[in-house]
């Protein structure tokens, strides 16, 4: 197996994109669905320009496992990286509604959003979840990043 997997990243390196699709979809059959078989080929069909291709890889990890938010950060990941905050903000949301304790990702909300909203929705979600994880004490005055960058 580890073979089949080496074949398909090495296929992958040389931008053999088809070739190398078509090996992590045989060792898919092997084992399965697998988080990274699915993030190579999303990764792919992504550099491939096939966004609809890449958007059913993350969407196929979701489905298989709709309660790990890790599928959701991928997601969340793909939208911020096609410049798509809205997206990727109902991603991050998604996360922080199957795990609350993910204060990172209310940092990300904050972050996606365009400067005019950070103050308003981004700073409520961030200030929401540290309320729950201090016992209901309110926003602590986190460190966040300017509206500039």
């Amino acid at each position: 197996m580890e073979y089949l997997y080496m074949n398909a990243a090495l296929l992958s390196s040389a931008e053999k994109y088809d070739q190398a699709i078509e090996a992590y979809n045989a060792l898919e059959k092997k084992v399965g669905i697998n988080d990274q078989i699915s993030v190579e080929k999303q990764q792919i069909y992504q550099a491939a320009g096939k966004k609809k291709e890449a958007l059913a890889e993350l969407q196929k990890l979701i489905d298989f496992n709709p309660t790990e938010p890790r599928y959701y950060g991928l997601m969340a990941d793909y939208y911020l990286s096609e410049k798509d905050e809205p997206n990727a903000l109902k991603y991050y949301q998604k996360i922080l509604e199957i795990d609350p304790d993910k204060r990172f990702c209310a940092v990300l909300a904050y972050l996606v959003l365009p400067p005019e909203g950070r103050q308003g929705k981004g700073l409520g979600i961030y200030s929401q979840r540290l309320s729950e994880q201090n016992g209901g004490g309110g926003y602590q005055n986190p460190v966040l990043p300017d509206d500039d960058g």
